[in-house]
């Protein structure tokens, strides 16, 4: 999916999954592009809070890597070399949004179409996370968030190139947080896995890229 950027809420805004973050930054980008950083919730080791580069970097992978995994196909996660450990470890994390941007082409320019909820209530997408030691012994930790073949969704249907698959990411009930953390098994992940509903997200104008 060509999902190019998401915006993550405030700080102040992150209590609505779970408790607010102590050990995260005050102050991060809340632009967040492939190989940001951004703060997640995750399941290991307390389900708490980390900051986390978006693109799953496999401890075998340089950080650059996560310019190529910032999104994973739920139909392949166990073949894909990068995503199958995670995803048959259930390492599984939410990252809040407060809207997407996808790209359009229609204007012939590529252009960032945002995506929201009507209400402009922040969001949880689930998705995978890994971690691996940095030079300095710290923690490296990593993400991506899930997609779903979206060619007959009425949103993304206005979006990327005319011939291109549409893709787009799952969006978790707002009761269903601590259910995706701790789901015991692929099938339980699997029945948490909704697609965006057309009826409470919708898309502005778009911006063109060279003002992003």
């Amino acid at each position: 999916m060509k999902l190019m950027y998401y915006h993550t809420p405030e700080i102040s805004e992150l209590t609505q999954f779970r408790n607010a973050p102590r050990d995260i930054p005050q102050r991060y980008s809340h632009d967040v592009w492939p190989g940001g950083s951004a703060p997640i919730l995750i399941n290991h080791p307390q389900y708490g809070w980390v900051l986390g580069s978006f693109g799953l970097v496999p401890s075998w992978a340089a950080p650059a890597y996560a310019k190529h995994t910032f999104t994973a196909r739920v139909e392949t996660t166990t073949a894909v070399l990068s995503f199958r450990k995670a995803w048959l470890q259930r390492q599984l994390c939410v990252v809040p949004m407060s809207c997407f941007f996808v790209p359009s082409y229609a204007m012939r320019i590529q252009a960032f179409w945002k995506v929201e909820r009507n209400d402009s209530h922040p969001f949880g997408v689930p998705g995978l996370w890994e971690v691996s030691a940095q030079e300095n012994g710290l923690p490296r930790w990593s993400f991506t968030v899930l997609t779903y073949n979206a060619d007959d969704e009425p949103i993304m249907n206005n979006f990327f190139h005319r011939e291109e698959e549409k893709r787009d990411i799952f969006v978790l009930h707002e009761d269903e947080y601590d259910k995706w953390l701790r789901a015991p098994s692929e099938s339980a992940m699997l029945e948490l896995l909704h697609p965006l509903d057309a009826t409470m997200f919708s898309a502005s104008e778009p911006k063109l890229l060279n003002t992003v």
